[in-house]
């Protein structure tokens, strides 16, 4: 009976083969709770809205203790005493898996004194500040492309580079004795330094997202500027403005978003394509 059996299922195999290779898997559908689809490759291709938090350090880079007097401290020339807090919200519109831009409103306290100083002539001087920050800023975001092949890599974490523009109002509180008479000058004229200045952030996020809905993320970013007070004093021997920085930790939750059509190849073409010698599509 066996052999009888044999030849009648080889014959049904053989008529079978072409339709099966001809045959295409059923297209899975995408959900926003499946982890296999991620906020990358599922979400990313339509824009969406993110609303959050943040929060973290702040550290100035002034005229106050530094390591030689009638200089400006380094990077080197850390004071952990420096460190304040600061805070924020923010609201981001991503426009598709590469770009994104982002406004935001902060408070930070920056502070300093000469006595964290390295040297007696720097702790002799004596000055110290603080200084609250109101700022407001519109940055512009950069997701860096994950690829395998042709293809972008699924991971729910993502590294951005951003930078952008603020306006910061701020109102310096000096503290200390008159230094020279160019210490003089500047602290009796009311127009020495602007209530409001410009900022330049500048900085890299790292952000990993849980189910399409939360980020949380980490960032570092300087502040550059073009005035010299946010100490509320300068010295005639100065070699560059003031600045700070800050390393905020990030939450948001996404608002809205338009998803991925079900019938939508996960394959994506992260660069232009361009042809081949042979005259065929290729990609960068």
């Amino acid at each position: 009976m066996t052999k009888s059996v044999l030849p009648s299922f080889l014959f049904v195999l053989i008529c079978l083969l072409p339709w099966l290779a001809a045959a295409q898997p059923k297209a899975r559908t995408l959900t926003p709770g499946n982890k296999q689809f991620t906020y990358r490759n599922y979400q990313l291709p339509g824009p969406r809205i993110e609303l959050g938090l943040m929060g973290g350090a702040v550290y100035p880079f002034t005229d106050v203790a530094p390591g030689e007097p009638d200089t400006q401290p380094a990077i080197t020339d850390f004071r952990f005493k420096s460190v304040d807090l600061n805070t924020g919200l923010f609201f981001r519109y991503r426009f598709n898996d590469l770009y994104a831009v982002k406004g935001s409103a902060s408070y930070l306290k920056l502070k300093g004194d000469d006595f964290w100083g390295d040297t007696d002539t720097v702790r002799d001087r004596g000055r110290s500040f603080t200084n609250e920050l109101y700022e407001l800023a519109a940055i512009g975001e950069f997701y860096i492309p994950k690829r395998k092949g042709n293809e972008v890599k699924n991971s729910w974490f993502d590294v951005i580079l951003f930078a952008g523009v603020a306006g910061v109002y701020h109102d310096p509180q000096v503290y200390g004795p008159i230094i020279d008479p160019y210490d003089l000058e500047q602290q009796n004229d009311p127009m020495a330094y602007k209530n409001i200045i410009v900022a330049f952030p500048t900085g890299l996020m790292l952000q990993y997202n849980y189910l399409n809905k939360w980020t949380l993320g980490l960032d570092m970013n300087f502040r550059w500027t073009f005035t010299d007070f946010l100490d509320g004093f300068d010295r005639p021997t100065k070699q560059r403005p003031d600045y700070y920085f800050t390393t905020n930790l990030t939450f948001s939750y996404v608002l809205t978003y338009a998803p991925r059509k079900s019938n939508t190849t996960l394959a994506r073409k992260v660069f232009k394509p361009k042809r081949t010698n042979a005259g065929n599509q290729g990609f960068l």
